[in-house]
Formats: C-alpha cells, structure tokens, sequence
C-alpha cells in the first residue's frame, strides 16, 4: 500500500531537510556495485536463468546494455556535483508517520547509507516499491514539491531539469536491485515485484534512452519468448 499524498510528501520532504546544503565526496556508488558479482554479465545470466521466459528480449537487452554503459553512466556520480547522504532504503515502511498528520516524520534503519544523488532514494521510494498506477498518479506532484523544497531551503544552480535528468538516471540504476535481491536470497514475493515495478517505470520516463543505441521505449509486458543468454539476446548493438 502506498502513502497517502500529504505523507509522502512530509516524507520527500524530511529527505530534503537532512540533505539540503549538505557536502560530500566519495562513496560505495551503485556503478561500483554494478561492476561487482551481482551486476556483471555472470550475475545477470544467473538471473535470466532463475526467472526463465518471464524475463523479456526487451529487458534483457536493457541489462546487456546497462552493463556496457556502466563507465559513462557513472560519469554523473564522479562530478561529485548536487549530492548528499542518501538512506539508501528509503521505502514508506522505513518511516514514521505522526499518528495526527504533519511533517514530523522520522526515517529509522539507516544501514544502507552512503553519499549519493538524492533522486536515488526518491526513485526507490516511488518507482520501485509504487504501483504503476499510484506512481503516475503522484510521482511528478512529488518531484515538484520536492524541487521547491529545495529552493526554499537555499539550494541553488540546481533546477527542475537537473532533478528530473538524476531521477530518470537514479530509476535505470534501481533495476539492478531485484538482481542483486534475487541473488542474495531475498525471497521471489519482494524482488519479483520490484522487477516488474521498476521496468514499467524505466519504460513510462524513457530511461532506456540513456542507454544509447536508439534502444525503443515502450510498456512491455513479461516474456514468453524461451530463456537463452544474454549476450545472445542482446548483442550489443
């Protein structure tokens, strides 16, 4: 079940008011993540094997090109420019909420922080743990208000566009978290879900267009095409 309005938007706003102004540099970045067991080409053929047919051309060709375009996108975290302390598990369920409504909200179970770009709690929060239907309804109100907050707290040289370019950027990188949830044993009821989530979003944003290549953007559904590997479904091209 996803937060109502008003609680999500107490939440976006507690995370701009523990980051706003805040300086860092250097981190565990989820491109480091990406080069390691989890998010190499091994670990994604183990991943196509563990989910057969339901793993479409479409996504599988999204993961291949991910893993070739892990040096430039990383790009953006090395500017080392706009970024924060990120929770790092920054779902509605990791929050509380005042039982009497207000902006009193308190986010507990901090073991995945690290420095980032703020756009990656925000996309976890909404892209991979909301409905598609809930995300679409809210998910740009959100980022909106989220942007104001920021300028009302005296972030500057940082506007709509940028947090939009992050965000698009932070849900591409957030479809490599049921790999890695899959592969650590985190049972098929969560991670599952996450996949499916996370895909219609990386489809409604466009995101595959920073992948390069001229890859098609579209709502795709799961597969019923046989599993193979993913370098021979996914040439690079």
């Amino acid at each position: 079940m996803g937060a109502r309005d008003d609680q999500a938007a107490n939440v976006c706003g507690l995370h701009l008011r523990a980051r706003a102004g805040q300086a860092v540099a250097g981190r565990r970045s989820l491109a480091v993540c990406a080069s390691g067991d989890h998010f190499s080409m091994p670990g994604l053929e183990k991943f196509a094997e563990a989910i057969g047919d339901r793993l479409s051309d479409e996504r599988r060709t999204l993961y291949a090109r991910l893993v070739e375009q892990v040096p430039r996108l990383s790009v953006r975290y090395h500017t080392h420019r706009n970024m924060t302390v990120v929770h790092g598990d920054a779902h509605v369920w990791n929050c509380f909420l005042p039982k009497g409504g207000g902006p009193d909200v308190r986010l507990f179970d901090w073991d995945a922080w690290r420095p980032d770009t703020a756009s990656d709690d925000l996309a976890y929060m909404m892209a991979l743990h909301w409905h598609p239907d809930l995300r679409r309804l809210r998910e740009r109100r959100l980022l909106d208000v989220y942007h104001a907050e920021l300028l009302a707290c005296g972030v500057r040289g940082y506007d709509r566009h940028a947090l939009e370019d992050d965000y698009r950027l932070s849900v591409l990188w957030a479809t490599t978290t049921p790999v890695w949830q899959q592969a650590a044993g985190i049972p098929p009821v969560i991670w599952w879900h996450h996949f499916d989530r996370i895909h219609h979003a990386v489809d409604d944003l466009g995101c595959r267009e920073l992948l390069g290549g001229g890859s098609a953007v579209g709502r795709t559904a799961t597969a019923t095409a046989p599993a193979t590997t993913l370098t021979e479904r996914a040439a690079p091209g």
